[in-house]
This record gives structure tokens, C-alpha cells and sequence, in this order.
């Protein structure tokens, strides 16, 4: 059930940021730390990150991209930025693959980066266009929410980001993008607060997973419903922000001028 969870905000939008918070996130997650992973994707990323050297061998080949991988209203996505979240995105499908997961689908998964990083560029450009204002005071408080997240205070979380080769000018302006994109997500694709027969749908689709009967007495293997419920109603918010975010960069799709080169 924990998986599941574990989704956010920042894993809905998937902000430029992740992709170098998720070597970070893994060592949060080494220490010891019993903090929720920064975003859905870093706690399956810490896992494909911290591992032994087996996933190392895992190389995307990413010879063949152009300098320019797709335009959105102009603005570029370079093959560098690409190649990184793809990189990522590759070497976990590839350990997924060790662990039975079956081969992994270059040609789909390099369609469902790009669609990713598209989408990202998409709102970026819509959050400029309406004026919405990000707040040094909100970027602080994103960054204490990583930070905490790995076990870690805000200066130390900056260092470990410095130590990867991004500095805290590029942070905060990552940052303040994904800000920007979940105000304007709020404004734009709001949803309703999950009713108690969704949570208790979902918390009979957990116990049913594990092959017992739902009750108070915690029989099937779950805690009793309301000790998790908390849990589960941000998990199915976060599911319907997930479902209208993705309908709202269709929408923003439909009037955009896309050119892809891969």
C-alpha cells in the first residue's frame, strides 16, 4: 500500500527539479530516514538509484538523438535535458526488467518521456502567460518539504544538490516553475475531496489484494480503516489531480504548436 501513497504534487506536474532530487532522494532514504520520498517517482527512484552496481550497466543509448528533440510554441527541448530524464526513466524500466518485469520498450518509454517533458513546457508556458506569482516564501517552503522529506534541513539538502552539479539559483528557479505549475493545476483543474465510500473502496481493493477480508479487527492483514484513512484520501486526491492534470495539458495541447524530432 505504501507504493501507492506516496504520490504528490511535484509527481503530477513532474517538474524539471526531479530528475536531480531523486540521487538525493536515495540517499535520504539510505540514512535511514523514515520521511515519505519527496514524490511517487523518487521513492521508486531511490530504490533504482541506491541499489548495488547491477542497474550501472543499464545504459540508455541516446546516440541517436538531435540537438533539438522537440519545440513547444517555439521554445526548445534540448537533447541534453531530454537524454537525463530519459537516462533516469530507463535505468529504472531496466531493473524493473531484472526483477521479471519483461524487456524494456525503448521506443514507448522515450514517447512517454517526451510527452512528459512536453506537458512540463506546456504549463511552464501557461503559468508565465496568466501572471500567476510565485512567492520566495512559497520556493522556501517546497525546498523544507524536500528537505524534510529526505531527513534533511533545507542548507543541507541545497549542498547535497550543489554536490551534484546543481546550484541553489538553479534550484529555486526549478522550484519556483513547479510552484507556478500546481497553483495554476489548483486554478485551473481543481478536484472534490474524496468521499468516505471512495476511501473505503479503495481500502477493500487493498485488503482483496491481500487475500483477506476487510473489517475493524485488521484481519486482512491492513490496519483498521481509520487508522489509514488519512492515507488513503490523499492518495485518491492525489489520483484525481493526477486525472485532471493530465486533461488540462490535453487541453493545452490541442492549441499548441508541437514539433518532435524523435
Amino acid at each position: 500500500m505504501s507504493t501507492r501513497m506516496s504520490r504528490s504534487k511535484a509527481a503530477l506536474v513532474g517538474a524539471a527539479l526531479v530528475a536531480g532530487l531523486l540521487g538525493v532522494s536515495a540517499c535520504g532514504s539510505d540514512s535511514g530516514s523514515d520521511g515519505e520520498a519527496t514524490t511517487a517517482s523518487a521513492g521508486d527512484d531511490a530504490a533504482a538509484t541506491s541499489g548495488a552496481g547491477d542497474e550501472a550497466a543499464a545504459t540508455a543509448d541516446v546516440s541517436d538523438l538531435p540537438e533539438v528533440v522537440a519545440e513547444v510554441n517555439g521554445e526548445p527541448i534540448s537533447r541534453e535535458d531530454f537524454s537525463t530524464a530519459y537516462e533516469s526513466q530507463y535505468q529504472q524500466a531496466a531493473m524493473q526488467e531484472q526483477m521479471g518485469g519483461g524487456p524494456v520498450d525503448e521506443e514507448a518509454l522515450r514517447q512517454q518521456v517526451l510527452d512528459g517533458m512536453i506537458g512540463n513546457v506546456l504549463l511552464t508556458q501557461e503559468v508565465e502567460k496568466q501572471g500567476i506569482e510565485v512567492t520566495d516564501e512559497d520556493i522556501d517552503t517546497l525546498l523544507a518539504e524536500y528537505a524534510s522529506g529526505n531527513g534533511m534541513e533545507p542548507q543541507d539538502f541545497l549542498d547535497a544538490l550543489a554536490e551534484q552539479g546543481m546550484d541553489e539559483e538553479f534550484v529555486r528557479t526549478e522550484l519556483e516553475k513547479q510552484v507556478g505549475t500546481e497553483k495554476l493545476l489548483d486554478q485551473e483543474a481543481p478536484v472534490e475531496e474524496p468521499t468516505d465510500e471512495e476511501l473505503k473502496a479503495l481500502y477493500d481493493e487493498y485488503a482483496a489484494q491481500m487475500g483477506g477480508a476487510t473489517g475493524e479487527d485488521g484481519e486482512s492483514g491492513l490496519p483498521p480503516f481509520e487508522e489509514v484513512k488519512d492515507q488513503l484520501k490523499e492518495q485518491v486526491k492525489q489520483e484525481k489531480q493526477a486525472e485532471a492534470a493530465n486533461a488540462y495539458v490535453d487541453k493545452l495541447r490541442e492549441a499548441a504548436d508541437i514539433t518532435t524530432n524523435i
